[in-house]
C-alpha cells in the first residue's frame, strides 16, 4: 500500500519541491498553504503523514500538530522549520532530499 503524505506550506516552491521528492519515491501526496486548509485535508481524508511548515499563516504549524495528534495520536506530523523547536520530530530548512526522504522513511516504518 501506498504512503500518503499532507504537504503544508505557504511556500507553493517548498510544497512543489515536496511533492516532485515524494512522488519520485512513490508517495502520493496532497498539498496545503494554510494550517487551516491542512487541517480541513486531514479531516476529510487519511494521511500518513504530515509534512507540516512550523510557520503557517491562520493557524501554525505547532497548532496543527497539536490538533491532528488529538484527533489522530497514530498520525505523525513533521514540522519544517528555519528555527530551533523543541520538538523531536523536525526537519530544519533548508533541507535535502537526502535528509527528508530518510526521515519520512524512518517515521514511516515506526
Amino acid at each position: 500500500m501506498v504512503s500518503k503524505i499532507l504537504i503544508v506550506d505557504d511556500d507553493k516552491n517548498v510544497r512543489e519541491v515536496c511533492r516532485w521528492l515524494l512522488q519520485e519515491e512513490g508517495f502520493e501526496t496532497e498539498e496545503a498553504s494554510t494550517g487551516k486548509e491542512g487541517w480541513e485535508l486531514f479531516c476529510k481524508f487519511r494521511f500518513d503523514l504530515i509534512l507540516a511548515d512550523y510557520d503557517l499563516p491562520v493557524m501554525s504549524g505547532k497548532e496543527l500538530k497539536e490538533r491532528i495528534s488529538k484527533k489522530n495520536p497514530l498520525c505523525p506530523v513533521i514540522l519544517m522549520t528555519c528555527e530551533k523547536i523543541s520538538d523531536n520530530l523536525y526537519i530544519s530548512k533548508p533541507f535535502g532530499p537526502d535528509e527528508l526522504i530518510p526521515l519520512i522513511k524512518r517515521t514511516l516504518s515506526c
